[in-house]
Formats: structure tokens, sequence, C-alpha cells
């Protein structure tokens, strides 16, 4: 759909009785104008006497195709692909006139030298865009179809229009369960027009289906809400409309408050308990609480009589505002061996949120086997414990049942928990478990196996989580990393990463075949050896050595000297007394 335009025809100087006409311009083609350019003439087939032109060159025309069921001719350049084209198609040349303007210019078509028609055109619309000038119910228009209708009747064009969307509600806080009431607001209602609305809540999750509507009548849903208030999005969007649309507005969005019906005041009541005891019994008070607008959850349970109170309190902490909560609590009553207290009425209080709830129980007669009280207090430490100190929330657990010590690679193996939420309230669980070795994950992505759920209050679940190890590594450990609550926890586990029998094989044949001979084993063994090692292994040898090298010296030395001696022997022999410190002196400077 595009814009309306209007052109004024300067001058029709004839009319003929067939009413020939110029009907359609492309002046500028998208991309490239060579062979794209062309003017359709309505009224005649045959060109034959006419010429063409524009501000500064006239073109004799030449006729490529005679079509003789047309009432339409086609003006074209050279190299204009006119296959299936309903009209008779006529050549100006390399170029319509001087080549068509895509500024603006003025066309002429002349029969017999004579002006027929005149037409001029600025490029306000039409220019590079792939669409082509139409002549329509005495308007000029740009296409609706690109590339023009050369040689056909130009189709009717839709109307431009300045269309706004915007939404209205009544108001903006709402009660839960008052009904919202809001209306889809068009600018001009004068068209056809669908629009799409829905409801989402301040996260985008979706609230209300999609939904539309043809008509401005007042939509209306009601919201029902978990919490003391919540924010509301209302969406609508004009998705169709008959009529070219020069408004970008047709999206919009409106922010309502729901404001919760939720009760703000406390309340505790008692509803069953048994009001005939004795000392030593223990009293299970079955409660039905809740907990409104209060900033403090604790609650006290104690017995008293007059301004006495005969037991410790019981502290319960409530944490969760607009709750209901029913409850068994156990209150220990002493023994009374010693005949402290008098049979008689007590009363039961329960203390909190700025409330007090009281009832009368009696308690009379004592335990007849007091000496046996510290074996009772043993059988019962449980309860005594639970009625004598501070009752919180229970935990919520998560516990490793199963898992595979040994895993083999390439193999998918799961991992087997359970979780026990012993808390009052449902608990949002995310968990997800990998095998690792240092930093590295060796079974992908840490969070692959990532699973997200709620927990039912005083409920079990069981879950498997999936792995498979891609690596061999030593060391392995699997980490289950789990968030409760938003708190963030982790378990580690020792697990044993197995290579395939075949892996195991040729791990076993490559160190066979590298092994280093027995000749070689003294060699290549002292390279691991430390010098310490080395001196303990060879010192004997090294000992023995030294040994024989001194020995050898000694040998050398004294065959020298006997040498010495056979030159002398020349000489007369005589008789003479050693003397120790020549003899001394000669073997220094020998």
């Amino acid at each position: 759909m595009k814009k309306i335009i209007l052109y004024t025809i300067v001058s029709l100087l004839i009319m003929q009785v067939n009413a020939i006409q110029i009907t359609e311009i492309m002046y500028n083609p998208q991309g490239n104008d060579n062979n794209k350019e062309f003017i359709e003439i309505e009224g005649t087939n045959n060109l034959s006497v006419y010429t063409i032109g524009d501000l500064e060159q006239n073109d004799t025309l030449n006729l490529l195709y005679y079509n003789e069921n047309s009432n339409y001719s086609l003006i074209v350049e050279e190299g204009f692909n006119y296959t299936g084209i309903n009209a008779s198609i006529y050549s100006a040349g390399a170029t319509i006139g001087d080549n068509l303007d895509n500024t603006q210019d003025t066309i002429f078509l002349f029969k017999e030298n004579q002006t027929i028609v005149e037409i001029n055109y600025t490029n306000e619309f039409a220019n590079d865009n792939g669409y082509s000038l139409e002549f329509w119910n005495n308007e000029w228009i740009e296409s609706n179809n690109k590339g023009g209708s050369p040689g056909e009747k130009n189709s009717p064009h839709t109307e431009y229009c300045n269309i706004e969307l915007n939404l209205n509600t009544d108001k903006e806080i709402y009660l839960e369960n008052e009904t919202v009431k809001f209306q889809n607001l068009l600018s001009d209602e004068s068209h056809q027009y669908i629009i799409s609305y829905y409801i989402t809540d301040l996260f985008n999750n979706l609230i209300k289906e999609p939904k539309n509507t043809s008509n401005n009548n007042e939509k209306s849903f009601t919201p029902y809400i978990f919490e003391t208030e919540q924010v509301f999005m209302i969406h609508n969007e004009l998705i169709f409309i008959d009529c070219n649309n020069t408004n970008n507005n047709t999206k919009t969005n409106k922010t309502i408050i729901i404001k919760g019906n939720k009760i703000k005041e406390s309340k505790i009541g008692i509803s069953k308990i048994d009001k005939t005891l004795e000392f030593g019994d223990t009293l299970w008070a079955n409660l039905e609480i809740y907990k409104g607008n209060s900033s403090n959850g604790r609650l006290d349970i104690y017995l008293q009589r007059g301004e006495d109170r005969i037991t410790k309190k019981s502290k319960l902490d409530l944490k969760t505002n607009y709750q209901e909560y029913k409850l068994s609590i156990p209150i220990n009553i002493p023994f009374d061996c010693q005949n402290k207290f008098e049979n008689g009425t007590y009363r039961l209080i329960i203390e909190g949120f700025d409330l007090i709830e009281e009832t009368e129980v009696n308690i009379a007669g004592r335990k007849e086997i007091c000496f046996n009280i510290m074996k009772e207090k043993d059988n019962n430490t449980n309860k005594i414990k639970e009625s004598q100190e501070e009752i919180k929330e229970g935990n919520i657990k998560l516990e490793l049942i199963n898992y595979p010590k040994e895993i083999e690679i390439d193999q998918e193996f799961q991992v087997e928990l359970r979780i026990d939420n012993q808390k009052f309230t449902k608990q949002k669980i995310s968990i997800y478990s990998y095998v690792y070795s240092g930093p590295i994950s060796i079974s992908g992505e840490r969070e692959e196996n990532k699973q997200e759920f709620e927990i039912d209050t005083n409920s079990q679940k069981e879950i498997k989580l999936k792995n498979k190890v891609f690596k061999f590594k030593n060391n392995t450990k699997l980490k289950i990393k789990y968030t409760i609550d938003g708190k963030d926890n982790e378990i580690t586990e020792s697990i044993n990463v197995l290579l395939k029998e075949e892996e195991a094989a040729e791990q076993y044949t490559e160190t066979e075949k590298y092994q280093p001979s027995a000749l070689n084993s003294i060699t290549t063994n002292a390279i691991y050896e430390s010098s310490g090692e080395v001196s303990k292994k060879y010192g004997l040898y090294i000992l023995i050595g030294t040994l024989i090298l001194i020995i050898t010296l000694f040998g050398i030395k004294n065959e020298f000297y006997n040498k010495n001696n056979n030159r002398n022997s020349g000489f007369p022999k005589r008789t003479r007394e050693f003397d120790s410190s020549k003899s001394s002196r000669k073997n220094q400077n020998y």
C-alpha cells in the first residue's frame, strides 16, 4: 500500500475520441535505470505515427512487438524485458527522450508533430523504490505493486491514513476479585481493523491469552492474586487496518495494580485439646493459626495458674504472612513428686501477633511412679525437648541415595537424590550435577542436566540426574550443586573413571613396546636415581677401585726404584750402614 499523490496535467492540448493518454511512468527504477524505464499509453496499440520526448529530446518509435488484442502501447528503452506484457511494444532507442530525469521532467506525446499529451512529474514519490507512477481516478498515485502494472489496467489504490492506537482503563488500582474494565481506542474508527490484546504480570508471564477484536467495546477481566498486591500489564496491538497507516503508534500497554483482599488481622484458634490430665503428662495442643500482616512471627505457648507459669515457654516461629497453619504442639506438664502444684484448673495460653488466646485444662493427680521419673524422662526426651525449646519450621533436606562409584567413558549413568521438605511452605529448588577433575568438567556443560521445580510442604521427592563422562582423568569427583530457598549448597563425592577394555589394552601394549631392555636397565634406572641412592649403591665399588689404584701406584714406584739400583750394580760392592735420614730425603726427592 503506497501513498496517494496528486499530479497536475499541465496541459491537455488535444483529447482524441479514443482518449489516448499516458497512464503509467517508470522514471526512476530501483537500482540502475538502464533498460528499465517505460511509459504506458492507453487508448491505442498502434503508435506508428507518434513520437515521444522530454524537455531535451524527441524520439522516433520503432515497433518491437504488435499486440492486436490490446488497448495499450508501451514505450521502452533498448534491452527492456517485455516478456508477458499485454501491449504493443515500441522502442525509443537507448533512452526515452534524453533519459527521463530522476528529479523532475516533462513528457510529450506527439502525433504527426502535434502535441497530444503533456505530463509534468517530480520525484516526490515512486523514486528509486521499485514502484511506478499510475494514473487512477483522475489522480496520479504510486503503484500498489513493485514494478508497476505495464499493459494492465491500473489498480485502485489503498487510501492513506494516520491512525493511532491507545488503551484506557476505568482506573489504575483495583481490589482483588474486582472487575478490571478497559477499552481499545483508535483515533479514527472509520476503517475496518483488527486489534489483538492480552494481559501479563510484571515479569511478562502470560495471565490472559491473546484475543482479537474488531470493535471498540469495553473489555474486562477479573484478576486473582496470591500476594498483598500484584502488578499487571494490559497490552494491545493494531494488527490490521484497511488503509496505509503512516502512524507508528500501533502498539501500547497499560499498567494496573491489584491490591489483595488479604485479611491483615492474625488469628489464633485452639481446635482440640485433652482437658483432663495428670502432672507428668504431655499436653498436645492442636492449633489453627492465621498469620496476617504481622512483622513478628513468634508465638509463645505455656501453662499457667493464676500469675504463676508452671511450664517453660514453647516458642513457635512462623515467617510467612497471609498464611494459614494447622499445628499440633506438645506441652510437657512437669512431674510433681514433691507436691508443689495444686490439683485444679490451669490455663493454656498462646501469646503472639499482639494477641492472647487461652483455654482451661484440668490437671489433677500425679504419676504414681515418681521413683521412675528419670526413666520416663529418658523415654520422652525428644518430646520434652520439643516442648521446652523453641519450635521452628522444619528444615528441607537433600540426600544422595545412590550413585555409581565407578563409571566408564561415554556410558550414561544416573545420580539419585531424595528431597524432604519439612517446612511450612513450598520450596523452589534447582539442582544439577557434573564430573570434574581439577578445574575442568569432563562431563560437558556443568548445568546441562539442570532441573528446576517446586516441592510441596511435608512431602518427599526423588529425582534422577543423568551424566556422561567424555574424557579419562585421574582424581575425578562428582559434584552436585543445588539451590534451595535462594541458598546455594553442594555435595562432592569421589568417583572413579574407567577406561574401556580396548583402550586399556592399547595403553598396556604401548607401555610394553617402549619398555627398556635388560641390558640398558641400569643406565635407564640411573637417570631417575638420586645422588644419595647412587652413592649407597656404588660406594663399595668406588672404595675397591680406589684401593686398587693405590696398590698399583706403589707397585710402579718400587719398580722404578729397582731400576735405579740396577744402574749402580757396576760399582764395587761395599758394606755400609743404612742411614735412615738420608733414605727419607731420597724418597722425598723422588
